[in-house]
């Protein structure tokens, strides 16, 4: 049975515990919510949203690329320049009718190469002229090259490698090859002429 003193009223509501009280409860919520850490962690973060807003150019959009790193190399590269041989003179012989008809030109390596026939020299046609389809020429019955006589070599490029001249035009190339196998631009020549072999003519490209 339980006692009461004299005077005294029961109470009718249990007691509340320090862990039980609302009172405390808030109090411990506060305290969570103002602690150093939360502060430091809401600070940065703040920070950290400032910068990439203002890290980020006008009309961009953010996206996981935004989040990566790409690493670069940059360098230098160089090509080797090799300069073309001279022609000097280019003259065409149509031969009877047109018919047998031969380009010869006299050229020149550039000065100071110290380039040689036939390693460092390469030559070529192009029927209907230059800027059509270039048929490289190797030495041999069609193709014969002499010299050189105080560093001038004549090449003669023969019926065999000008087939349908007759009434058209060739080009004429000759070009430099370097010993790393680099080459030149080609130096040019066309030739023409009318049927018959008529006016027959033999220009230089100026380089």
């Amino acid at each position: 049975m339980l006692g009461f003193k004299a005077g005294e009223v029961p109470s009718t509501a249990p007691e509340v515990g320090m862990e039980g009280n609302p009172d405390v409860f808030d109090q411990k919520a506060a305290t969570a919510r103002n602690s150093p850490f939360r502060v430091l962690r809401a600070a940065v973060v703040a920070f950290a949203l400032t910068v990439l807003v203002t890290a980020v150019p006008a009309g961009s959009q953010l996206s996981e690329a935004s989040w990566t790193d790409s690493d670069f190399a940059t360098g230098t590269f160089s090509a080797a320049v090799i300069q073309p041989p001279l022609i000097d003179t280019c003259v065409l012989t149509p031969g009877a009718l047109g018919l047998n008809p031969v380009v010869t030109i006299t050229w020149r390596f550039p000065a100071g190469s110290g380039y040689s026939t036939p390693s460092n020299v390469s030559y070529a046609v192009a029927s209907g002229g230059i800027g059509n389809v270039v048929t490289v020429l190797l030495p041999g019955a069609n193709l014969t090259t002499t010299g050189p006589s105080s560093g001038v070599y004549t090449t003669q490029f023969k019926s065999g490698a000008l087939t349908g001249l007759l009434g058209g035009s060739y080009g004429i190339f000759v070009q430099s090859v370097d010993g790393s196998s680099w080459v030149s631009p080609r130096a040019s020549a066309t030739a023409s002429m009318g049927l018959a072999g008529a006016n027959p003519q033999c220009v230089i490209t100026p380089v």
